[in-house]
């Protein structure tokens, strides 16, 4: 079995910020992860984690999103939401730490950025 060393990637919408999880994340990619949602919140006012690729995420990473929603909701007109798959090992975890009552939780990236106040037919372009 070959497990994948956790990426994070950003993508710039105008005005959202697409924070990407691919592969496994724990306490070794959560301070990278932490210091890009802040790093993002001082740039743009929305920012959605995209967790569809992430194929694990321990408590820490759970911790870290929890504190990015809980940021958003103390700063005026922010909004932080989190992508992640219905059957996903990751969704999973959400639903049993109940973060839904912290920050939206939606199934596809396409759902979030309507919800987000950006239309479908925006693109996805790598910083």
């Amino acid at each position: 079995m070959v497990v994948e060393q956790g990426r994070i990637a950003v993508h710039d919408l105008g005005y959202v910020r697409v924070v990407a999880l691919v592969g496994e994340h724990d306490l070794s990619t959560v301070d990278r992860l932490s210091d890009e949602i802040d790093r993002q919140f001082r740039e743009v006012s929305h920012v959605v984690v995209d967790l569809t690729r992430a194929t694990f995420v321990d408590s820490t990473v759970v911790c870290a999103l929890a504190l990015g929603g809980e940021a958003a909701r103390h700063r005026s007109a922010c909004r932080f939401a989190v992508v992640a798959s219905r059957d996903s090992f990751v969704r999973k975890v959400f639903d049993m730490v109940d973060l839904r009552s912290l920050m939206p939780i939606y199934e596809t990236l396409e759902e979030a950025l309507a919800g987000g106040g950006v239309g479908p037919t925006a693109r996805l372009r790598p910083m």
